[in-house]
């Protein structure tokens, strides 16, 4: 492959039992007590106080029942707070084999793991750049679609190719989806042009922080090159911009916008367009809000009739040159 780039709820209070209930039954005893023509005051004064305590009683026994009532409610709703979350990431695991194998990059937001510091993000990507080992490429890459041997001979590949490794930038998270992400843009020198490319660094499900080698590469399926042959679906990590380059069954710009997606290296860039008003032309517009170009993983597409460049862009894989797990990584073929 020859990949290349550029580079963020006491119950209501229900006259309480004790204090409403109490109120009447007292009240009825001391009407059956005046309504007694052969009871003596004494006797009057006995059968009152017995009722009185017994009222007390029930006052209580009642109270006890709503506090009760209460406390199994609120350890009713603390249990189910608590297993909620567990049987929906069950029901998550059995629906995506890839959460049950302990998916390598989460679907959704993710803050488990403390992100390094620069100091330790720089010194992370120069030794992965090192790397010529195959037995080493594990500790310091995720791995994708490539194999170690793939990944050590790009690295080996790599002074003649981009040139020499010259610079690093840290540019702390990145916008990836929901996943935790790192990024180090390292500057590539010795040949015509300055070269970059971004280093995504994300954690394992140990918490073990390594470079992402297909978004490090630019891994596209398929490689740049075919791509203007290729009959069916590709999948580029590459660089876009807006463009005015309407033509052929892309000539109505009411109903187009265009678009440039392009690798910095090379001279031949991609003519993409995106039907207005859709879903995909929002989230592709998205990219764009905050300068002239920006980096993403673009689902394209060939349409009838389209010259030998020109394709329709169908998804926004992901706002990164980090792909989810739940989509298929672009083919190794790339190396």
């Amino acid at each position: 492959m020859k990949p290349n780039d550029i580079q963020r709820g006491i119950a209501p209070r229900k006259a309480r039992g004790d204090s409403g209930n109490s109120f009447e039954l007292g009240r009825i005893a001391k009407v059956r007590a005046r309504s007694s023509p052969t009871a003596s005051s004494g006797h009057r004064s006995r059968r009152r106080g017995r009722s009185d305590t017994q009222e007390r009683r029930r006052g209580l026994l009642i109270l006890s029942a709503v506090f009760g009532a209460g406390a199994l409610a609120v350890i009713g709703l603390a249990m189910t707070m608590w297993l909620l979350p567990k049987l929906r990431s069950g029901g998550a695991a059995e629906a995506n084999p890839a959460v049950a194998a302990g998916a390598t990059h989460p679907a959704g937001p993710r803050e488990d793991f403390v992100p390094p510091t620069s100091d330790e993000a720089l010194r992370l990507v120069r030794g992965a750049l090192e790397v010529r080992d195959p037995a080493m490429v594990p500790d310091y890459f995720r791995m994708g679609s490539a194999t170690a041997e793939e990944i050590a001979d790009f690295l080996m590949q790599s002074d003649a190719r981009d040139g020499l490794a010259t610079g690093y930038e840290w540019q702390s998270s990145l916008d990836a989806g929901g996943m935790q992400a790192e990024g180090v843009v390292v500057s590539y020198s010795g040949r015509q042009r300055r070269t970059e490319r971004l280093a995504c660094l994300t954690p394992d499900e140990m918490g073990r922080w390594k470079v992402d080698f297909d978004a490090f590469a630019r891994t596209c399926s398929p490689v740049w090159d075919k791509l203007a042959d290729f009959k069916g679906d590709p999948v580029v990590r590459a660089c876009l911009m807006r463009d005015s380059y309407y033509n052929g069954i892309f000539g109505d710009d009411k109903e187009w916008q265009s678009y440039s997606i392009q690798l910095p290296e090379k001279s031949q860039g991609l003519r993409a367009y995106c039907k207005r008003g859709t879903p995909q032309a929002a989230a592709v517009e998205s990219l764009l809000a905050d300068g002239r170009y920006s980096r993403g993983t673009f689902q394209l597409r060939r349409l009838p009739g389209a010259e030998k460049w020109q394709f329709e862009i169908v998804g926004l894989v992901s706002r990164e040159w980090l792909v989810p797990d739940q989509m298929p990584p672009p083919s190794a073929a790339n190396l």
